[in-house]
């Protein structure tokens, strides 16, 4: 008994020796950990400064300034020289203040320059970048005011510097000066008799006068006075008393100032709305000749006529009361009567009765063949639920064709206003009134010599007038006319990417993106 109580108590004593020395392991690890953690953390983070300094950005590929750049190499030196130091390995503390002296004051010093200059740089470039913007604004509102005096002559914004420089050179606009003031007491028995009012019949109109009635008393003068649009305003007495920073410039006004030929970036659209259609226009590339946009393929499914077929008109859907008719085919006669355009085509079906048989010739491309078949459809076949009479039948045989189209990468896309659009009433589509497009054509001597299309094949201008009215029914939306110009390479050190610009493209204004 007493050798195994000597044997248990050897045992303890050993279990607790072992205990007692992991614990004192455990301590040296703790306090090991303790003394390297923190030069750890100080070479750790030097080293991820040094990687960004040299490394540039992944999205914005701008890299760090040389400042940065010294400031994590500092780091980095002072977490290795206080491992040094903890380590042992450096053990004078002579060495240790001489080392802090020779590597880490310079550096700190460089730093602390390095900083001071990086902040004194920055202010400047701020300053320069204020003094920068003001020019810049003053040359955005500029191209504003042209674009504001364009609209109220054109109806729309223009996209061309070029287009704008010959409007400021050959365009005149008017203003309306007024002289005298209307009265506010009634209309005096003079002017009544003037008028041709009584007190009787007129008791209400002679109760005050309006603007009207004072110009036809003499009592006011209203002069129309048409002025150069560069003399109204930018070279003008008037104009030349408005604030300016700097003067107008004709040959440079495209161009940002205090830049090496930077142009400014300008677009020009047409904002559609939901409540009103009107007409597009197309030109053909590298000619004056305008297109009707019913003339030109812009969805792109009649690229196998482009070619093949030169007149009639193109079936753009099946009519159900004969299978044989298929999309894509073109009418070339109906009833023995050619059909080369829609003109054609609507005189014929006006002397259709719910009586009569229609008699198509068509024209189909397949591929590389061209064939011509004949087909005849009762009138009486195309009654349906919702078709009942002639009327509605001759609506849906005029829904089902269209005109022959023509190649839309050969013409360029020019928005039309509402100025030169007529309704027939207020339920009806709007059409482009091509009187007035004419006209204005005409009048711009760079469009001197413009033919229109209306028909295809069949063109019309101003030396050689058209007896008949075409009228082509709009496709597309009425809308605003909206711009917009910037500065597409701003100075910015920052890096805040803060474009200055005016008007806008998505929404209707016209001012700047700064505070006016």
């Amino acid at each position: 008994m007493c050798l195994q109580k000597l044997s248990f108590e050897k045992n303890v004593r050993f279990v607790n020796q072992q205990f007692i020395l992991e614990i004192k392991k455990m301590k040296d690890l703790g306090t090991l950990a303790k003394k390297y953690l923190f030069p750890a953390l100080v070479i750790i983070t030097g080293l991820y400064l040094v990687f960004m300094g040299i490394v540039p950005d992944s999205e914005t590929g701008i890299s760090q300034n040389s400042s940065f750049l010294i400031g994590g190499f500092t780091i980095l030196l002072l977490g290795v020289l206080i491992l040094l130091f903890v380590m042992d390995i450096i053990k004078s503390r002579k060495i240790q203040i001489g080392l802090y002296l020779a590597l880490l004051l310079p550096m700190c010093l460089l730093l602390t320059n390095a900083l001071y200059s990086s902040i004194n740089t920055t202010i400047e470039e701020i300053e320069t970048k204020k003094q920068k913007d003001i020019l810049i604004k003053q040359a955005l509102n500029d191209i504003k005011d042209i674009e504001l005096e364009y609209r109220k002559k054109y109806g729309w914004f223009s996209s061309d510097f070029n287009e704008l420089k010959r409007f400021l050179i050959v365009d005149s606009v008017y203003s309306i000066d007024t002289e005298g003031d209307i009265p506010d007491h009634p209309i005096t028995e003079e002017h009544q008799a003037i008028l041709g009012y009584n007190t009787i019949d007129n008791y209400i109109e002679i109760e005050s006068y309006d603007e009207e009635e004072a110009l036809k008393c003499g009592l006011i003068k209203k002069d129309t006075n048409w002025t150069n649009v560069l003399v109204k305003l930018f070279t003008g007495e008037q104009a030349l008393n408005n604030e300016r920073v700097y003067p107008f410039d004709l040959e440079n006004f495209s161009y940002v100032p205090s830049t090496e030929n930077t142009q400014f970036a300008i677009a020009a659209d047409v904002l559609e709305s939901d409540d009103e259609s009107f007409e597009f226009l197309y030109q053909e590339n590298g000619t004056k000749k305008f297109v009707s946009s019913q003339l030109v393929d812009k969805d792109k499914d009649q690229e196998h006529l482009y070619n093949s077929i030169s007149n009639g008109i193109v079936l753009t859907d099946t009519i159900s009361a004969n299978g044989k008719i298929l999309k894509g085919d073109v009418l070339v006669t109906l009833n023995d009567n050619s059909i080369e355009s829609m003109n054609d085509f609507l005189n014929s079906l006006k002397s259709i009765s719910l009586k009569d048989s229609v008699n198509f010739t068509f024209t189909r491309v397949e591929k590389e063949t061209t064939s011509t078949f004949s087909s005849t459809i009762a009138i009486t076949d195309l009654i349906s639920k919702n078709r009942k009479n002639l009327s509605s039948i001759l609506i849906y045989l005029e829904e089902k064709f269209s005109p022959l189209k023509y190649n839309p990468e050969n013409f360029t896309l020019i928005n039309i206003g509402k100025d030169f659009t007529q309704k027939e009433s207020e339920l009806s589509k709007a059409y482009l009134d091509s009187t007035s497009i004419k006209k204005f054509c005409n009048y711009r001597s760079i469009y001197n010599g413009s033919s229109f299309e209306y028909d295809k094949n069949i063109l019309f201008s101003e030396s050689i007038p058209s007896e008949e009215f075409f009228q082509f029914f709009t496709t597309s939306k009425i809308g605003t006319p909206v711009f917009t110009a910037y500065d597409p390479k701003p100075y910015d050190p920052l890096m805040e990417r803060d474009t200055l610009r005016v008007g806008s493209l998505k929404e209707v204004k016209t001012n700047g993106n700064w505070d006016e």
